[in-house]
């Protein structure tokens, strides 16, 4: 199903979907980031926090599953609103290969992401 526009171009609607996830994402960063800011910067004020320190948190399951899963609600909430922002503005010839695109950075972005999480996660440098 094509949707048109005022200005003859068409294109597949979003869906309802997307945007559910879209908020829900925002949602998860915002609970995540309140949880980080309680837990690390309020708990000990004004100090800098060691590696040590750092890769006992990243140990424990709960703080290595709320990054990945932060990562991924930013990832998602970032590269949907980047796709939403470049179907309203830019005239997108192939939306199959946009969403690609799209896919394959987002995926990019989290191995990078767990590739630097690892250290901490495992409480070594990874060489």
């Amino acid at each position: 199903m094509k949707v048109f526009r005022a200005n003859g171009s068409a294109r597949r609607p979003v869906g309802m979907l997307g945007w559910i996830l879209q908020r829900a994402s925002a949602a998860v960063i915002f609970g995540i980031a309140t949880f980080h800011l309680l837990t690390v910067h309020y708990t000990t004020p004004g100090e800098p926090i060691s590696f040590s320190e750092a890769s006992q948190r990243f140990g424990t399951g709960l703080y290595a599953s709320l990054w990945l899963l932060l990562l991924a609600a930013v990832l998602f909430h970032a590269l949907y609103g980047l796709r939403g922002i470049l179907l309203d503005f830019v005239k997108v010839v192939n939306l199959r290969a946009l969403d690609w695109a799209l896919t394959f950075l987002g995926l990019l972005v989290f191995g990078a992401g767990v590739i630097f999480a690892l250290p901490l996660i495992l409480g070594r440098p990874l060489l």
